[in-house]
């Protein structure tokens, strides 16, 4: 005993799944852009500023996919007149350290990065629901 199935409408089904997977692409790349910025600007507003260098090296940037991003301090130079080196100093002022050789003691933290991604994670969640939202709206 055979039977024959016909599914009416598959094709339609089919281009409205894909127009779905491209329009949350796209809102997820603007969803995880605008997060990633933020976490920049609240990391500069809170970072140390003894000449600025560090502060003005905060920066972001977002993978090709659009949906990878980071927000980093770049390498800051160091070093007197011809012996200028480079090196990452953000953790250190993001969590302080035990000792410095050049005070005899150690330095205190000032947390930036870690504060500024706390916030950012809080606001993600309703960012992505909002842009599922969108997203329903326009199916």
């Amino acid at each position: 005993m055979s039977q024959n199935i016909v599914v009416k409408g598959l094709r339609e089904l089919s281009r409205q799944f894909d127009q779905f997977n491209r329009n949350m692409h796209s809102e997820l790349k603007g969803v995880v852009k605008e997060t990633i910025r933020e976490v920049a600007k609240e990391a500069k507003s809170a970072a140390p500023v003894r000449t600025g260098e560090y502060k003005r090296s905060i920066a972001w940037a977002v993978a090709r996919s659009g949906l990878i991003a980071w927000a980093y301090a770049q390498r800051q130079k160091r070093g007197g007149a011809g012996r200028s080196k480079m090196s990452y100093i953000g953790h250190l002022l993001e969590y302080g350290t035990k000792f410095n050789p050049r005070t005899g003691k150690g330095n205190r933290p000032y947390p930036h990065f870690g504060p500024a991604l706390a916030k950012a994670k809080a606001l993600f969640g309703a960012r992505l629901e909002a842009a599922v939202g969108r997203i329903r709206g326009v199916m």
